[in-house]
């Protein structure tokens, strides 16, 4: 902000912004950001109306805001303002078309379910009293869902049925442009916590090693979020310069681990990846591969890197158990505990929470051929089989159950008997609906 002032940079009218990325202009003589405001110390935006969207939406009284908290009031209330009722329109039309073009695209379809569900939940608010939800929904609508649903409409390659995919992908990319009034007014950006979660990371910053290699055993549970998300878990703290996964061969896939790759990619971790196999298997096109033939060969590759200080992370194996630099993660309190039990360092005094739901989102999208099975797995086996062999049909019937219950309130109320007979008995119910 110093900065900018003795640069300077002018208070920019809020009335000229169309979005978050028009808070600023650069090229404009002289310089303008909306930010250039006093600031104090206080998060009354965040504490005293912790976050509720009906403050940010309705609140009449701001006097308890300083001018950059009301700023990011007034900015939210101004694009609010700029959606129009023929804004709300176009997400309505824009089911019954994609759905008749969609019907030879199963697996597009069961994503585009996603996305027009998503895209309904931000046009209503997502039912929410807290802003936090909504600026997720947002996230997931144009980093998640939004890029699934036209990976899966490029993936199509077969004429004509490219031919029809491509038109499906130009129709949702003109709707997304359309739908890009009302994404902006469900923002709710509070600059001043955007500032806080910079300064926060300061002292990590100034303390940070850039020579640090991590060493983690793969972990192949993919049906096994948490685990499988563990494999990156640490790395996202420490932010190494290279990161070494070990595995055996038959502990991995190429799917899984391209996976893993994309996700650090999008969390945009600037590390080196590399592979240590024990075995021989497949290549993976962009990342160097080391292959050695047994465990132990594995551990001497380990006690052989020199180029900076090596560490471990454990990730739940046992291969390294006797490697003296080596942790164990506990991604609930973001505590790394080293080999003799007390907690190891590594130069940040205070890191934002990271597993957050937009990583979340990436690993549980019920959009993928293959999305993660329920707990209790061995009883729902029969019933997941037939709700991956035909997604849209599921998603179909349950979104038409649904719009039922919201206006019929109750479809059906089973009662049971509070004393049951010592033989068993079995009892049949028949709920009528129409299916198409």
């Amino acid at each position: 902000m110093v900065e900018k002032v003795c640069g300077g940079w002018v208070k920019k009218d809020i009335a000229s912004c169309t979005s978050k990325a028009d808070t600023k202009s650069n090229a404009a003589n002289p310089p303008a950001h909306v930010c250039i405001v006093r600031s104090e110390p206080n998060q009354n935006l965040r504490n005293q109306w912790q976050d509720l969207t009906d403050k940010w939406d309705n609140e009449i009284q701001l006097a308890v805001l300083d001018e950059l908290d009301r700023m990011s009031v007034e900015l939210h209330r101004h694009l609010l303002h700029r959606v129009t009722d023929e804004d709300r329109k176009h997400v309505i039309y824009l089911a019954s078309s994609m759905r008749a073009a969609l019907k030879d695209f199963p697996e597009a379809a069961a994503s585009f379910e996603e996305l027009y569900s998503c895209m309904n939940d931000i046009l209503k608010g997502v039912h929410t009293e807290k802003a936090q939800s909504v600026r997720d929904k947002v996230y997931m609508y144009e980093d998640v869902l939004l890029v699934n649903f036209k990976s899966k409409l490029a993936a199509v390659q077969e004429c004509p049925a490219k031919t029809r995919a491509a038109r499906c992908l130009r129709e949702i990319e003109s709707k997304d442009r359309e739908f890009s009034r009302i994404l902006e007014s469900m923002r709710y950006t509070d600059f001043k916590q955007e500032d806080t979660v910079l300064i926060d990371n300061i002292p990590f910053i100034l303390t940070y090693r850039t020579d640090v290699n991590l060493v983690v055993p793969f972990c192949n549970e993919v049906r096994d979020s948490t685990k499988f998300f563990n494999n990156a878990a640490s790395a996202l703290v420490i932010n190494p310069r290279r990161i070494i996964y070990v595995s055996k061969c038959t502990d991995i896939t190429e799917s899984s681990f391209r996976k893993l790759t994309d996700f650090i990619a999008k969390r945009r971790l600037r590390a080196e990846i590399e592979l240590l196999l024990i075995g021989t298997c497949f290549a993976f096109p962009g990342i160097k591969i080391t292959h050695v033939d047994t465990v132990r060969a594995a551990r001497d590759y380990v006690s052989s890197l020199d180029d900076g200080r090596t560490v471990l992370d454990r990730n739940g194996s046992t291969i390294f158990d006797r490697y003296p630099d080596r942790f164990d993660f506990d991604s609930a309190s973001m505590s790394f505990m080293d080999a003799c039990g007390f907690s190891a360092t590594f130069g940040y005094l205070k890191k934002k929470p990271f597993i957050t739901v937009h990583d979340a989102c990436f690993f549980n999208m019920s959009g993928e051929p293959k999305s993660n099975p329920p707990e209790f797995f061995g009883d729902y086996s029969r019933l997941w089989e037939l709700y991956t062999a035909n997604l849209y049909a599921w998603k179909r019937m349950t979104q038409a159950l649904g719009e039922y219950v919201k206006i019929n309130d109750i479809i059906a109320t089973f009662r049971i008997p509070q004393r049951l007979g010592e033989e068993l008995t079995k009892r049949s119910y028949v709920l009528p609906f129409e299916c198409r």
